[in-house]
């Protein structure tokens, strides 16, 4: 996942070349999105919860991070719905959204979430 959200460009600039300061989150969101998300949108499909993630640096490699634990995304709806990416935010619930990841189409069975399993989801800045 390399994908960035405007928002997450802008912020690292601001910090980077104006030497502004941000509070660092303190918990992540991971969420499904239909259609694919893109660097100015993430529509998070309806009846679905944010998973909580938490990263960690891989050893060795500075610019790789993964989450170090499962991400469970719930589902409450009958319906079955198609999920065609995922979006990560700096928050469980609102919040600003950081980053995204697009894959075709994956259907989920109503009232099934989604889990993604511990070092599944990788971040890198190249």
């Amino acid at each position: 996942m390399a994908n960035i959200s405007t928002y997450a460009e802008n912020l690292l600039l601001t910090v980077m070349l104006k030497g502004g300061s941000t509070g660092l989150p303190t918990a992540w969101g991971v969420g499904l999105c239909s259609p694919a998300p893109t660097s100015v949108a993430a529509n998070e499909l309806a009846s679905f919860t944010r998973g909580s993630a938490t990263f960690s640096t891989k050893a060795g490699t500075a610019s790789l991070m993964t989450n170090v634990a499962a991400i469970v995304i719930s589902h409450s709806a009958a319906a079955a719905q198609t999920a065609s990416g995922i979006a990560i935010f700096d928050a469980t619930v609102a919040g600003n959204y950081l980053a995204f990841q697009t894959f075709n189409g994956v259907a989920l069975a109503s009232r099934s979430g989604a889990s993604i399993a511990s070092g599944a989801l990788s971040i890198t800045l190249t």
